[in-house]
C-alpha cells in the first residue's frame, strides 16, 4: 500500500518532482566530475605506488639501453641476468621490453614494446577503442594494441608481423598473425616509453611515462610478453626505455650510487638520468596533495549545495503534500508511516535521477566536451555517489518527522 501511494503522489505533483530529479541529477554530475578529477591526478601513480615508495631508482634512457660484447659491439641486453649484473643487489627490474618483432604499414615501420605482467595488470593506457590487454586471454594467437596512423587497421583485424631471429649464425624472419584488440589514443601516456618528457612535471611518477603521439612518433604496437611466449618460441625480449630498478629496504646509498654508475656503464645514445625513488615518491605526493588542495574548495562548496538543495526540495515537497499525509493520518496511517512513504518517493526520485545521471554523461561524451571530461569509474567514484544519494535520502526522512511530527491534523488542515 505504500509503494503505490507513494507512486500515485509521485503522479499527482510530477512538476515538483521532476524539478528534484534535475536538481539531483545535476550534482550527482557535478559530483562525479570533480571525483574523476581528483582520480585521473592519481591515474598514474597510484598503478605503481608501491614501486615508487620502494628503495631504488628511475632510470630515463634516450636510446634503447645496450651491453657491450667482447667484440666491442653494443647489442641489446636480452637475459634478466645479464641486466641485473649492471645493478648490484636489485631485487627488480620494471621496464618495457623491445622485441625482435618487426611490421610496416604506409605509415613506416612500427616501434614495438612487450609488457610483463608486472605493467600489464598494473596500467591500462588511455584507448580510443577495444580493451587492454590480457596474460590471461585464450585467443588462438598473440593479441595486440596498436596506434592508428593510417587509419586502416581496425580492432578485430588480423595484421601479419615478422619475427627476427638468429639461428646458426644467421638473421631469419619467421610471418605469425596477431589480432589487433584496442586502439591507443593519441596523447596517450605510455609507461617507460623511452625519451620520457622530463619537463612536464620534473622529479616526480610523470617519469616513468610518455605521451604518445601519432603526429611525432613513429606508429606504435605493443604486445603481452606472457602471450608472445606461449605462441612462439622465436621471440625475443630485450630491457627498452625508461626502468626502475628495485632494492631491498635496508639497501645503503652507496648501493644506489653503484646502481647509478651501473645504468651509466650500459651503451646508449645519449647519458642515462637516474632519480632515486625516494625524491620521486615525495615530489610525487606533494604534486598530487597540491592538486587536490586547489579542488578541495569547489568539493566542499558542491557539498554545501547539494545538502542545501536536498534540504529544500524535500521540504517543498513535504509542505505541498500536507493535506495528502492529513488524509492519510485520518485513515489510519501514522506520521512514522507518511514518513515512510516519503522516503520511498525519496528512493524512486534518487533512482531516477542515477539512471538521469548516467544518460546525461554519455550524451556529455559525444559533445565538444568530451575530450576534456573524463569519467573514471572506480570505488571512490561509486561511494561518493552513493554518498550523496544516502545524504538526500536522509534528509527525505527526517524532514516529515520535523515539519508534520509537531503539528495535529486540525492545525495541518487549517494550514493547508
Amino acid at each position: 500500500m505504500i509503494f503505490k501511494t507513494a507512486c500515485r503522489t509521485l503522479r499527482s505533483g510530477w512538476p515538483m518532482h521532476l524539478a528534484t530529479v534535475l536538481q539531483l541529477t545535476a550534482a550527482l554530475l557535478l559530483t562525479a566530475v570533480m571525483v574523476s578529477s581528483i582520480s585521473l591526478r592519481f591515474e598514474r601513480y597510484t598503478p605503481f605506488r608501491e614501486a615508487f615508495e620502494s628503495k631504488g631508482l628511475l632510470i630515463a634512457y634516450p636510446t634503447q639501453p645496450n651491453a657491450e660484447r667482447e667484440d666491442g659491439m653494443l647489442y641489446p641486453v636480452t637475459a634478466e641476468e645479464k641486466m641485473m649484473s649492471y645493478f648490484p643487489q636489485a631485487q627488480q627490474i620494471l621496464s618495457s621490453y623491445g622485441t625482435g618483432i618487426t611490421y610496416e604499414t604506409n605509415g613506416g615501420f612500427y616501434k614495438v614494446l612487450a609488457y610483463g605482467d608486472d605493467i600489464l595488470n598494473a596500467y591500462t593506457p588511455m584507448l580510443s577503442e577495444g580493451r587492454w590487454l590480457s596474460p590471461q586471454s585464450t585467443s588462438d594467437m598473440p593479441e595486440v594494441v596498436v596506434s592508428n596512423h593510417t587509419g586502416n587497421t581496425q580492432v578485430g583485424d588480423v595484421i601479419t608481423v615478422q619475427i627476427d631471429y638468429e639461428q646458426d649464425g644467421q638473421w631469419l624472419k619467421e610471418d605469425m598473425q596477431v589480432k589487433v584488440v584496442g586502439m591507443l589514443e593519441d596523447g596517450a601516456p605510455v609507461a617507460g616509453l623511452t625519451g620520457t618528457n622530463a619537463g612536464a612535471t620534473a622529479d616526480t611518477f610523470h617519469l616513468f611515462y610518455r605521451s604518445y603521439s601519432e603526429s611525432i612518433d613513429q606508429p606504435l604496437m605493443i604486445f603481452s610478453r606472457t602471450q608472445l611466449e606461449a605462441h612462439s618460441e622465436k621471440a625475443q625480449f630485450f630491457y627498452s626505455g625508461t626502468m626502475m630498478v628495485l632494492y631491498e629496504d635496508t639497501a645503503t646509498e652507496d648501493v644506489l650510487k653503484e646502481g647509478a654508475k651501473g645504468a651509466s656503464a650500459l651503451g646508449a645514445v645519449g647519458k642515462p638520468t637516474a632519480w632515486k625513488l625516494e625524491i620521486i615518491d615525495e615530489n610525487s605526493k606533494l604534486y598530487l596533495y597540491h592538486q587536490v588542495f586547489n579542488l578541495l574548495p569547489i568539493i566542499v562548496v558542491l557539498l554545501i549545495l547539494t545538502a542545501v538543495s536536498s534540504i529544500s526540495s524535500s521540504a517543498l515537497g513535504v509542505r505541498s503534500r500536507l493535506r495528502d499525509y492529513t488524509v492519510f493520518y485520518l485513515t489510519g496511517l501514522r506520521w512514522k508511516q507518511c514518513a515512510l512513504i516519503n522516503l520511498t518517493q525519496s528512493l524512486m526520485i534518487g533512482g531516477a535521477a542515477v539512471i538521469c545521471t548516467g544518460v546525461a554523461w554519455i550524451i556529455l561524451q559525444n559533445t565538444a566536451l568530451g575530450d576534456s571530461i573524463r569519467l573514471i569509474l572506480n570505488l571512490p567514484l561509486a561511494g561518493t555517489l552513493a554518498g550523496v544519494v544516502m545524504l538526500y535520502l536522509c534528509i527525505s526522512m527526517l524532514m516529515p518527522l520535523l515539519i508534520i511530527g509537531k503539528n495535529t491534523p486540525k492545525e495541518i488542515l487549517t494550514q493547508a
